[in-house]
């Protein structure tokens, strides 16, 4: 059955993400990360993703950014710590 759906994502934690979006494949094998607390790296990651759907075309960008925002909350303690996001970005 299909999903009727243009975007499908698969995350793998500290091994990046596969994403199917409109009929072709991406893939990132995200960044390397000294782990302190997974709680809200996922969410972080979509949030990324969403974000960066909305506001640019180049999906590879995307992936890469939203990898290195869920890493920089996995490196953190806490769902919600402070982080600048051009620190952030400056990796992708």
């Amino acid at each position: 059955h299909s999903t009727q759906t243009d975007s499908v994502c698969v995350t793998m934690g500290g091994d990046g993400v596969l994403f199917y979006h409109h009929q072709q494949f991406y893939s990132f094998s995200g960044y390397p990360a000294k782990v302190k607390d997974t709680v809200g790296a996922g969410d972080s990651f979509l949030a990324g993703l969403l974000s960066g759907l909305q506001h640019t075309q180049d999906v590879n960008l995307i992936l890469r950014q939203a990898c290195a925002l869920g890493a920089a909350v996995a490196s953190s303690e806490g769902a919600l710590p402070d982080l600048d996001l051009e620190a952030v970005f400056k990796v992708c």
